[in-house]
């Protein structure tokens, strides 16, 4: 897996002024299920965190 699929929307932009922020992940760290991201909003500094799966192949 690699950090820049997993951009999110920054949800602090998004109720401030219905600005659609997308923030890459300002660090990552993988796990037995995925990934555990971390963010930073370049635009307004809101932090969160998010758990990202990979899917098993069909």
């Amino acid at each position: 897996m690699t950090a820049p699929h997993y951009s999110d929307v920054c949800e602090g932009c998004l109720a401030l002024d219905r600005t659609r922020t997308v923030v890459p992940p300002a660090n990552t760290t993988p796990n037995q299920h995925g990934l555990i991201a971390d963010y930073l909003c370049h635009r307004c500094g809101h932090i969160w965190t998010c758990g990202w799966a990979e899917e098993a192949a069909a």
